[in-house]
């Protein structure tokens, strides 16, 4: 598969695998906030319990961007 290519591109190719994934990683996935969002923010209903923390999560959206946001609680 690699045969003719220097060994360094390997090293390369493979680092910025583990870059993107990472970068992917920050971006999809988005934090639980400690606090509730301000003006112009409704509780959707949704409500889970995160796997990580094992505590309560509520889910809050901006009707006008459409952006969610997590929240404790």
């Amino acid at each position: 598969m690699f045969a003719g290519c220097p060994p360094g591109w390997v090293f390369a190719v493979w680092g910025a695998l583990i870059v993107l994934s990472l970068i992917y990683e920050k971006v999809r996935y988005k934090p639980i906030e400690a606090g509730a969002p301000g003006p112009g923010w409704t509780k959707t209903g949704e409500r889970f319990i995160d796997d990580a923390t094992g505590e309560p999560v509520t889910v809050w959206l901006e009707p006008a961007t459409g952006e969610r946001k997590y929240v404790r609680g």
